[in-house]
């Protein structure tokens, strides 16, 4: 799955620390009930600290104290955008540029939040607008760059995230997108040079660390794949996806006992994740262990019911165990998910030219 930063859009939140300063804004609300600023600051302060459905009703405070309040619109359509709730947002950005047409943040928010919902289009069109109208606009450069990805686009996207670069030099965002860009286009020494520069600026960044044993990963250099990986989950003993790509070098090298430790490790951490059950039964499975395997690659299904490779490597399990009529079933099933599984169709053929008795 292709990683993107969510976050700000456009509009902007204050920073607040928390603690105290509510009390101060609740006294301010207290001797000014009806200043719709004093509502505007805790509405930040409320979004800040994430707790978005507080600061949507601080916003809404605002805009019924004054309904030509552009920044508590613009805010509050960041707000469900946070919560993925974009008809809502739109609303809001709508109204925003109602008031102010040439709002360049109103456009990029709009234009991000288009893309999420799929309507690639109206955001590359809404995040254009907003650079043209604030060429110096980074999170529409960064925004409209994620959007490109979205379309298999990388060399615009590239430009866009080199773009970020030069306007925020020191923002690691720019360097992880453009990383991933690179990675996906097969230029792996520019991907390496950009996560190593994201080291630079933001040193022990766990994701960093991982993006590079990615790069190592697809390039087959698995001693360095796992230096990295090592040093992902040593900055950050939570990161289980570092300990399935981890367990997955360990696999590969036929370590599949410590594989399967790395892989235990992932689902403790996640215990919904599909792959990290997928891996551990191809571990089991290659262990010779093909009841633990069948068990891991149902667990998988469970999560992921269109998981096309995880039915056929049950098939697989299932037809080393004798159980033909299952194993043919799930070979038949992972053929109708992927019909260019190739693993899968040699398996329905041998069973078809030995015509071996299903049971």
């Amino acid at each position: 799955m292709r990683e993107k930063l969510k976050g700000k859009i456009g509009g902007s939140f204050s920073m607040f620390g928390g603690g105290d300063g509510f009390a101060e804004f609740n006294k301010a609300i207290e001797r000014s009930p009806k200043s719709p600023n004093a509502y505007f600051e805790r509405a930040q302060a409320y979004c800040n600290q994430g707790d978005l459905d507080r600061g949507i009703a601080d916003y809404d405070q605002v805009i019924a104290l004054k309904p030509d309040y552009s920044s508590a619109y613009l805010n509050r359509g960041n707000a469900y955008y946070l919560k993925n709730d974009y008809a809502r947002a739109i609303e809001d950005f709508d109204a925003v540029l109602r008031m102010k047409p040439d709002n360049p943040r109103a456009y990029c928010s709009r234009g991000t939040v288009y893309a999420a919902s799929g309507d690639y289009d109206r955001g590359i069109a809404d995040l254009t607008k907003a650079i043209k109208l604030k060429p110096d606009l980074m999170e529409a450069h960064l925004n409209r760059g994620n959007t490109y990805m979205d379309l298999n686009d990388r060399d615009h996207a590239i430009a866009d995230y080199t773009r970020v670069i030069k306007l925020a030099p020191t923002f690691p965002g720019g360097y992880f997108s453009r990383g991933n860009a690179y990675t996906e286009k097969g230029e792996y020494d520019l991907a390496l040079a950009d996560f190593t520069e994201m080291l630079r600026h933001n040193p022990g960044d766990a994701t960093a660390y991982f993006k590079r044993g990615n790069v190592y990963f697809e390039q087959e250099d698995y001693e360095h794949a796992m230096a990295e990986f090592t040093l992902a989950v040593e900055a950050y003993p939570y990161y289980a996806d570092a300990f399935i790509n981890r367990g997955c070098v360990y696999s590969l090298l036929q370590d599949h006992d410590r594989a399967i430790v790395d892989y235990n490790r992932a689902i403790n951490l996640d215990a919904n994740s599909a792959i990290a059950y997928f891996k551990r039964g191809i571990s089991y499975q290659d262990k010779g262990d093909c009841v633990r395997a069948i068990a891991d690659y149902t667990k998988a299904l469970k999560l992921n019911p269109c998981y096309a490779e995880a039915y056929t490597n049950r098939g697989v399990a299932y037809c080393k165990k004798g159980k033909y009529k299952a194993a043919c079933a799930d070979w038949k099933r992972a053929l109708q998910l992927d019909p260019s599984d190739a693993l899968a169709k040699d398996w329905l053929d041998l069973m078809e030219n030995k015509q071996i008795t299903l049971g």
